[in-house]
């Protein structure tokens, strides 16, 4: 008996499973690199309640995104978004923003908030995965998405007020 070829298919067991091994580490590697969706996600919440016009108050657990990797990332990924649900999004300083739908397959209303909490500027239906850049046109360093069509359907349009009623980690 030739205990040679006894090993030889252990010995290729063991190549193919390094090769497969590498081929995981570099997969893993390139979705970190290009901004794939993670596997598991850290989310933190806050809450807001938006004011419209008419009085009515509509409340609402937003997810928080207040890093640059949070807010380059935003709801892109996402099938599933209910009228329940916003993402708040909020920078240290205020600046003139753009947004667009790009990985993002569901419409989604975004509003624009001044520094004082009031809406000046609101996108109803953008459009999922277009690249049409929506403009803030004037500084501001708070936006929150909802899902799309939610604005009209609770009246909520420019004038309308933001309240933050959680503590905020800072954003960076």
């Amino acid at each position: 008996m030739n205990l040679a070829h006894e090993k030889q298919p252990h010995t290729l067991l063991k190549r193919g499973m390094k090769g497969s091994r590498r081929i995981v580490c570099v997969a893993l590697f390139l979705i970190g690199a290009l901004g794939m969706p993670a596997f598991a996600e850290d989310k933190a919440f806050i809450d807001i309640v938006i004011r419209n016009t008419q009085g009515e108050e509509f409340r609402y657990s937003a997810e928080l995104a207040h890093t640059p990797e949070l807010r380059r990332k935003g709801l892109m990924y996402r099938y599933e978004f209910s009228s329940e649900e916003a993402m708040l999004f909020l920078w240290p300083v205020s600046a003139r923003r753009l947004f667009w739908m790009k990985n993002t397959f569901i419409p989604l209303d975004i509003l624009f908030f001044s520094e004082a909490g009031t809406l000046f500027h609101l996108v109803h239906m953008a459009e999922p995965e277009s690249e049409t850049l929506h403009s803030s046109h004037r500084l501001t360093a708070m936006v929150v998405e909802l899902k799309g069509g939610e604005a009209k359907r609770l009246n909520i349009d420019i004038g309308s007020q933001i309240t933050i009623e959680s503590a905020v980690s800072d954003a960076r």
